[in-house]
C-alpha cells in the first residue's frame, strides 16, 4: 500500500500521506466516497498548502474500523 520515492542518492523511502486520487485507489474506492468519508468524520484528512493528504495511518485506521462484510 506504500507508494514508493524515488530520492536521488538515497535508499528508497515510503509515501507517509497520499493525495486524494492515490488514497482512493490504494482503498479500492471513488473519490466521490473517499470525500463522503472525509466529510464525515470516518477517515481524517490533513490540508498542506492547498492539497489535501490522507496519511496511510489514518487510510489504515478507517480501513480497520470498517465494519466486516
Amino acid at each position: 500500500m506504500h507508494k514508493p520515492i524515488a530520492s536521488e542518492g538515497t535508499a528508497p523511502a515510503f509515501a507517509v500521506a497520499l493525495g486524494i486520487e492515490d488514497a482512493a485507489r490504494a482503498a479500492g474506492i471513488s473519490r466521490t466516497q473517499l470525500y463522503q468519508e472525509m466529510r464525515t468524520g470516518r477517515l481524517a484528512s490533513k490540508k498542506i498548502g492547498k492539497r489535501r493528504v490522507v496519511t496511510v495511518d489514518a487510510l489504515k485506521a478507517w480501513i480497520n474500523a470498517a465494519p466486516a462484510a
